[in-house]
C-alpha cells in the first residue's frame, strides 16, 4: 500500500503544478509562476541534496523537494488569493518572495541556478560528495551576486508619507479596459500591461471613477493596489470606498503618475 501511494504521489505533484500553471496563466502572471517555481525548486533541491551530504546517503525523492519549496515560495500568492493579503516586505521570509523580482534577468538567473543545483542533486546521488558540495557552493555565491546588484523594491505601504508611485507615466491606451465588474463592484481589476513585474502592497488615490467607468476628474476615492515595478502591470484593486461607482468597464484615462500613494 505504502509503495503504491509512492508511486502515486508523482502524478499528484504534476497535477498540482498543472493546476498552479493554469491559476496563473488565468490571471496573467505566468512570470510570477516561473519566478516562484525556479527560486522554490532551487530552495527545495539545494536542501535535499546538503540533508544528504550531511547523512552520507543518496538524496531522495527530488521531485518532491522541488514541489515542497516551489509551494513555500508562492506562499504569498497563496495568501493573496484566498484573503486578499497584499505582498509587503516581510514576505521574504518565504524564499526572499519580493527581493528575487528585482535581481538582474531573474528568470534567466534563476534558471542557472536551479540547473547547478540540480547537477549538484545528481553529483550527490551518485556519490560524487565533493562535486556536489562544489556545485552548491557556486550557488551560494551566483545567488548572493545577484542579490547584490539587485535593484531596490518600490516603497511599500507602510512607507511615512505619501508619495509618487515609482512607475513611468504610460500613455492611456497602454491600460486596457476590464469587464465583470458589475458581478463584483468592490473589486476593480486594471488589465496588465507590456511586460512583468512585481507588486507591493499600495494605497492609490484614483481620481473620480465615474457612473460610465472612467478615471477622470472629479470624485477621488482610495483603493490598496497591487502596484508593479516599472510600470510593467497593474494587479488586483479592492475598491475601500464607492464600490458603486465603479462600473462594469473599467478605464484608466489618467495617466500613472498622476496617481499618488500613500501608506495604509
Amino acid at each position: 500500500m505504502r509503495r503504491a501511494l509512492r508511486g502515486f504521489a508523482p502524478f499528484v505533484v504534476v497535477a498540482a503544478e498543472a493546476y498552479l500553471y493554469w491559476r496563473y496563466a488565468a490571471l496573467d502572471a505566468l512570470f510570477h509562476y516561473w519566478v516562484h517555481f525556479l527560486a522554490g525548486a532551487t530552495i527545495g533541491l539545494f536542501l535535499l541534496t546538503l540533508w544528504g551530504l550531511v547523512r552520507r546517503r543518496p538524496p531522495r525523492q527530488a521531485w518532491a523537494a522541488g514541489f515542497l519549496g516551489h509551494l513555500y515560495s508562492a506562499t504569498p500568492d497563496v495568501l493573496f488569493l484566498a484573503a486578499g493579503v497584499l505582498h509587503v516586505a516581510w514576505m521574504d521570509v518565504f524564499a526572499l518572495y519580493i527581493t528575487v523580482h528585482f535581481i538582474p534577468a531573474p528568470l534567466a538567473v534563476l534558471f542557472i541556478v536551479l540547473a547547478v543545483t540540480l547537477g549538484s542533486w545528481a553529483a550527490a546521488s551518485l556519490g560524487r560528495r565533493w562535486v556536489a558540495v562544489g556545485g552548491l557552493a557556486v550557488v551560494v555565491v551566483l545567488l548572493a551576486a545577484a542579490l547584490a546588484l539587485a535593484g531596490e523594491p518600490p516603497a511599500t505601504a507602510a512607507g511615512p508619507a505619501p508619495r509618487r508611485c515609482s512607475v513611468p507615466s504610460p500613455a492611456p491606451r497602454q491600460i486596457s479596459p476590464v469587464a465583470g465588474l458589475r458581478h463584483r463592484p468592490s473589486r476593480l481589476r486594471l488589465a496588465r500591461q507590456t511586460g512583468a513585474g512585481h507588486h507591493t502592497a499600495r494605497r492609490i488615490r484614483a481620481v473620480a471613477v465615474s457612473k460610465d467607468g472612467v478615471v477622470d476628474a472629479g470624485q477621488r476615492i482610495w483603493v490598496p493596489v497591487a502596484c508593479h515595478h516599472r510600470g510593467d502591470a497593474l494587479g488586483t484593486v479592492d475598491a475601500v470606498r464607492c464600490p458603486d461607482n465603479v462600473s462594469h468597464r473599467t478605464t484608466v484615462r489618467t495617466p500613472l503618475a498622476a496617481l499618488r500613494t500613500s501608506h495604509c
